[in-house]
């Protein structure tokens, strides 16, 4: 079952609730909060992995200071969209390790706060696709925030306002 027929799945909506809200008025965006300073390293290191695709050489340092930017700019953005009510209406919030420690409640929440039934067949389904799809089944990911010329306090700081609404 879906709780819609579109989903959109793309930490790139983030910053954006004016826009996405204004294509799709009845939407619900689950935003699926995570702390910045290891978010921003794996986007950083996706960064890479895509930019090596196309280039040789990659500057890290410039990498992570344009990463740091981008996203610490689109929190803000984020931030300040929230404080619309009719924005924020629309937004459920959910950890990042809610979901991973409970995807079933959480899905419960989302559904819940749709007033959409979560039944025993959406239930187990979910279930049976985590069981198939562990997290990590294929290795985990390495990355830190130092091969990219950054910090925690850095990343903190860049992030204050979304890191006192979120942790």
């Amino acid at each position: 079952m879906c709780i819609r027929d579109r989903v959109l799945k793309s930490p790139n909506h983030f910053g954006c609730l004016n826009s996405l809200l204004a294509v799709f008025p009845d939407a619900t965006v689950v935003h699926c909060y995570r702390d910045p300073v290891v978010a921003l390293a794996s986007v950083c290191r996706i960064t890479e992995v895509y930019r090596r695709l196309l280039v040789e050489h990659i500057d890290l340092e410039e990498l992570g200071a344009s990463q740091l930017e981008i996203w610490a700019a689109m929190a803000d953005q984020h931030m300040s969209q929230r404080q619309n009510p009719a924005l924020d209406a629309c937004v459920i919030d959910i950890s990042y390790e809610a979901i991973n420690g409970d995807v079933v409640g959480a899905l419960r929440e989302i559904y819940r706060r749709r007033d959409i039934s979560f039944d025993q067949a959406t239930e187990q389904a979910v279930i049976r696709w985590q069981d198939q799809n562990p997290q990590h089944q294929f290795g985990r990911h390495s990355y830190s925030l130092e091969r990219y010329g950054l910090n925690k306090a850095m990343v903190e700081s860049a992030f204050a306002n979304y890191i006192n609404r979120f942790s």
